[in-house]
C-alpha cells in the first residue's frame, strides 16, 4: 500500500512540474542560463530562478551557441 502511495505522489510531482513548465512557456518564459556555470534551463526546472540564472536564450539552439550546456536533471 505505501509503495502505491510513493509511486501516485511522484506522479503527481511530474505532472505539477509539467505545468509549471507549460504556463512559464505560454508566458513566453523559455530558456534561463547559469553565467556562472554556463548550463541552461527549462522553464520547471528546480534551478530554473537560480541566482545565477540571469541569462535568457528564446531557444535550446540559442543557448547552445552560446556555449551552454543543458542541464542533467531537466534536460532540456
Amino acid at each position: 500500500m505505501r509503495g502505491k502511495v510513493v509511486r501516485r505522489m511522484a506522479a503527481i510531482g511530474v505532472l505539477a512540474l509539467a505545468l509549471a513548465g507549460a504556463a512559464a512557456l505560454a508566458q513566453g518564459l523559455v530558456y534561463h542560463g547559469n553565467v556562472s556555470s554556463h548550463i541552461f534551463h527549462r522553464p520547471g526546472c528546480r534551478y530554473y530562478t537560480c541566482g545565477a540564472c540571469s541569462a535568457v536564450f528564446s531557444s535550446r539552439e540559442a543557448a547552445i551557441k552560446a556555449g551552454y550546456r543543458p542541464c542533467k536533471v531537466c534536460k532540456p
